[in-house]
């Protein structure tokens, strides 16, 4: 687990220390979703970007990996459902996961997403077995 943890933990900080280096570009892109109010972007933006960058040095730290997939879980979940209403608008956007480098959005999207969710909900369920059947064995 620590290497999956090492590998999400290093592209969430990358993603977010992408954002930090133009976050008016960020939020610009972030607009294009038509997912917030604008009064709000310049305040939601940041958060996001913080999250990111967070969440990915907690992954990074080793601790509490249990809390860190689930809140990763729910980033990638929210992303998608963020990509299938933008597909199902007909929008066309870029996604924003790696500011300016970011790609155009497409169903390889929310499948990516998705596919890693599903697999951190996994993870993180197995890890709880483990720890319930160490505690058990005790």
């Amino acid at each position: 687990m620590r290497r999956e943890c090492l590998v999400l933990g290093l592209v969430l900080v990358l993603a977010g220390l992408l954002k930090v280096a133009d976050p008016g570009h960020f939020q610009a892109m972030l607009s294009r979703y038509g997912l917030f109010p604008a009064p709000l972007l310049p305040y939601v933006a940041p958060l996001i970007i913080g999250g990111e960058i967070l969440l990915g040095l907690a992954l990074l730290s080793g601790r509490q990996i249990r809390h860190c997939l689930a809140l990763c879980e729910v980033l990638f979940y929210t992303f998608a459902l963020a990509v299938a209403s933008v597909l199902y608008r007909g929008l066309q956007i870029r996604c924003a996961c790696f500011g300016v480098f970011s790609l155009k959005v497409s169903p390889w999207h929310c499948v990516i997403c998705l596919a890693v969710a599903v697999y951190l909900s996994w993870r993180r369920t197995r890890l709880e077995v483990e720890d319930q059947l160490a505690r058990v064995s005790r």
